[in-house]
């Protein structure tokens, strides 16, 4: 049993959870029998009903971001659409959305399971979390007390995992950001 094959369908089985194709329940029944799975045959099978019914998307905006067992950053002029979603599983995300163009409102579905995603935006982005925490933990940096022209909400769950929402400046830093706060406080 080739182990590149299997890793490849739990990545498909994590994508299909992503896209609401699959319960929790089923999610983790469909990835414990992969990982029981003896032959090239048997994750084929496991699988084959979200390779044949693939979407492929012409639209120049990624609607969703999936990590399992490893590490995304996505930096820099991103597009986003009004909605998208992030899958993190084992792993950790890094959405950094200070460089992009965001429609005046996005809901982003996150579902955060024994991993961790961070966003960050620039300060004249609202984020706002709604979601389900579930022995995880929601940090954010201080909220605004104005509405913004441009807000993100950010819904789903978060299990045994932590959702990190930021605002931060283009090209700051997190002692930057600290230091322009206390500079501020002294004033």
């Amino acid at each position: 049993m080739d182990e590149l094959e299997r890793e490849s369908a739990i990545e498909t089985v994590a994508k299909a959870y992503a896209e609401d194709k699959l319960s929790l329940k089923q999610y983790e029944s469909k990835v414990t029998a992969l990982h029981l799975a003896n032959s090239s045959q048997e994750v084929q099978a496991l699988v084959a009903e979200f390779q044949s019914t693939a979407i492929v998307s012409v639209a120049p905006a990624k609607s969703n971001y999936v990590t399992v067992f490893s590490k995304l950053e996505q930096r820099g002029k991103l597009s986003i659409p009004e909605r998208f979603k992030n899958f993190t599983i084992f792993g950790n995300t890094t959405l950094d959305l200070r460089e992009t163009e965001i429609p005046s409102n996005v809901t982003l579905t996150a579902r955060i399971i024994f991993g961790k995603t961070h966003i960050i935006a620039a300060p004249d982005t609202s984020l706002t979390w709604t979601g389900s925490s579930v022995v995880g933990t929601i940090q954010q940096s201080k909220t605004q007390n104005h509405v913004l022209a441009k807000n993100i909400e950010i819904t789903g769950l978060v299990m045994f995992g932590k959702l990190v929402l930021e605002n931060r400046h283009k090209g700051d830093s997190k002692f930057q950001k600290a230091l322009r706060a206390a500079k501020k406080w002294l004033n």
